[in-house]
């Protein structure tokens, strides 16, 4: 097994870590999320699927953005749940959510309509071996990320749609663990968008918190 086989792997484990911790919107995601895009990164460069390389390069610098915006967030007042009911309890914690205004909306959208073309031209030129995929999938993948950072609700629609393109991109360049990593995401995006609406509060963090999830 070559050093590049054992960076998809590894990205895989640790990007399947982050997904679950993005989903209780757990501050400590970060720290797996930047290492498991740096690996990333490295792979897409050998492959030379060049707009998903330069994707994870600035996930990386996203992810410090991330970290410091989130660490600036009052943490939820709620205690930690018994041991016997941690899982029910996750599901159950307020998610402090930023509405998205129709500004933000919208210009994510024209970056994926409108930059998605010339993304791919010049990808083909570049030599990319699937230029359109791998640049309609960065794009939502970088709008996903923006709006992560922000706390917006709509990022889990972006990753959803993200990485349904990128499974099929990795598919097409033989990656059977990151294909795997990818459809992991889509249901966990799924669980992800579930679980933000569900418990979701704007303003400061509520001060009772019954585990029948806040309001919006």
């Amino acid at each position: 097994m070559d050093i590049f086989e054992i960076l998809k792997i590894l990205a895989t484990v640790t990007g399947m870590a982050y997904l679950v911790m993005q989903i209780f919107k757990d501050r400590y995601m970060w720290y797996v999320y930047i290492p498991s895009c740096a690996m990333l990164a490295i792979v897409m460069f050998h492959q030379k699927a060049w707009a998903f390389f330069a994707l994870n390069v600035y996930f990386v610098i996203m992810g410090f953005r991330g970290l410091y915006l989130w660490r600036k967030e009052k943490p939820s007042s709620n205690a930690a749940a018994s041991s016997g009911n941690r899982i029910s309890s996750a599901f159950n914690q307020p998610i402090h959510v930023s509405r998205i205004t129709p500004a933000i909306l919208w210009t994510g959208v024209g970056i994926v309509a409108l930059a998605s073309p010339f993304l791919a031209h010049l990808l083909s030129k570049m030599g990319d071996p699937y230029p359109w995929l791998d640049a309609v999938g960065t794009l939502f993948g970088a709008v996903g990320t923006w709006w992560l950072t922000r706390s917006h609700i709509e990022q889990w629609v972006a990753w959803i749609a993200g990485n349904a393109v990128l499974m099929v991109m990795q598919m097409k360049l033989g990656n059977p663990s990151l294909v795997f990593m990818y459809a992991f995401y889509i249901v966990s995006c799924i669980l992800g968008l579930w679980n933000w609406r569900r418990n979701a509060y704007y303003g400061d963090v509520p001060e009772d918190s019954t585990g029948e999830g806040p309001k919006a």
